[in-house]
């Protein structure tokens, strides 16, 4: 590559995705708009991908590979990836998903011709494990024409719509967001879209060109589903014996508010937003981890909310309850 920074910078952190980086390193390389770098940053992995990465390396230079030396987590993985960016926008990549040709371009487009927009991301297409389509999401966030109190309130309830954040996966204002935070806890792609709702508009491009791979197992203990979340974003969160996952993202909410420049009463009305949209979607989640299992963490250990974990999830597939 030449000294010029390109325009976009994509920033993939990854472990273990022997099974489809290729496929998802193939999909970028395809983009029909072409200034970018690739910054590959490998969480250790313990699989084949760090020799497909370095493949790909050797047949196209806009590649650039970092590895950890042990698994560091997925949080500070991300903070590597942008602070190694140079171009002026940047964009997170999964290593197992899938972007139609023109999904940079259609992108960009938005961004150039509107000051405003920090953040523009398309329609997403569910795929599964074999590249079938699954479902279209509807639900989007798009906070253009509104002011920065209406766009935050737009983004705290957008969130609570959406069935997974999908917009931090859209192209950003790198200046943008290097002013966010990436926390470690439940949800920090939420929190850097409320952070980010404060800086600029959030716009989708109405066309289906982003494809997210589903990667969660349905074989897998469900049990241990929310503690294996965590330890992907921080592996020291296994040896946390408090740990109120959706308390936690909840004052993280109120910082990021509190935190702004809008006055007392405005604070007070996104506090209340904050609060009931992560009730409305969370509350089930809030209940059973941060209310039931984290006292039996405190008190009895990790063992013991795994095996209580168990019980409750296999009562509750008994009855159709849960699925």
């Amino acid at each position: 590559m030449s000294n010029r920074a390109p325009l976009v910078s994509i920033g993939m952190c990854v472990y273990n995705e022997e099974r489809f980086i290729s496929q998802a390193l193939d999909s970028l390389l395809s983009q029909t708009f072409r200034d970018f770098e690739i910054i590959i940053v490998d969480n250790a992995s313990e699989d084949a991908t760090e020799r497909i990465c370095q493949d790909y390396i050797s047949r196209d230079n806009r590649i650039r590979y970092f590895r950890n030396a042990t698994n560091v987590g997925g949080a500070k993985s991300g903070k590597l990836a942008l602070a190694k960016s140079s171009g002026k926008y940047f964009m997170w990549a999964g290593g197992h998903d899938s972007w139609h040709p023109d999904y940079i371009s259609e992108c960009l487009n938005v961004l150039e011709n509107d000051r405003q927009v920090v953040l523009c991301y398309a329609q997403v297409v569910v795929i599964d494990h074999n590249g079938n389509q699954q479902q279209l999401i509807e639900d989007a966030i798009d906070t253009r024409s509104l002011d920065a109190f209406n766009r935050c309130r737009a983004t705290i309830w957008g969130l609570s719509r959406i069935p997974i954040c999908d917009p931090i996966n859209g192209l950003i204002k790198s200046d943008s967001l290097r002013r966010a935070g990436l926390r470690n806890v439940w949800g920090p792609d939420n929190l850097i879209l409320i952070e980010l709702s404060l800086n600029g508009a959030m716009a989708q491009v109405r066309k289906p060109l982003y494809y997210r791979r589903t990667n969660r197992d349905p074989a897998k203990d469900v049990a241990l589903w929310t503690e294996t979340y965590l330890e992907r974003i921080d592996p020291q969160n296994r040896k946390k014996r408090v740990m109120l996952t959706y308390s936690r993202m909840c004052y993280e909410y109120f910082k990021i508010i509190s935190n702004s420049d809008f006055s007392v009463p405005k604070k007070v009305r996104l506090f209340a937003d904050a609060f009931a949209s992560i009730c409305h979607r969370w509350w089930r989640g809030m209940l059973f981890h941060d209310f039931i299992c984290a006292p039996i963490r405190l008190f009895f250990g990790h063992r013991a909310v795994y095996v209580f974990k168990r019980c409750v999830y296999g009562l509750a597939k008994s009855v159709n309850l849960y699925k």
